[in-house]
């Protein structure tokens, strides 16, 4: 968050807090995680 509110973006964004809470990734935005949780072997990971 601070790196975005320092930026010649943060005027564009509303910042709650003092940065020691993380609330995650809210409901209707985007997927609950942002990854896949799946493994997968088949590869060099480079």
């Amino acid at each position: 968050a601070l790196m975005l509110e320092k930026s010649r973006l943060g005027r564009h964004f509303d910042f709650f807090g003092d940065t020691t809470r993380h609330f995650g990734i809210f409901p209707g935005c985007g997927t609950n995680i942002p990854f896949s949780t799946e493994t997968s072997n088949d590869g060099a990971c480079c």
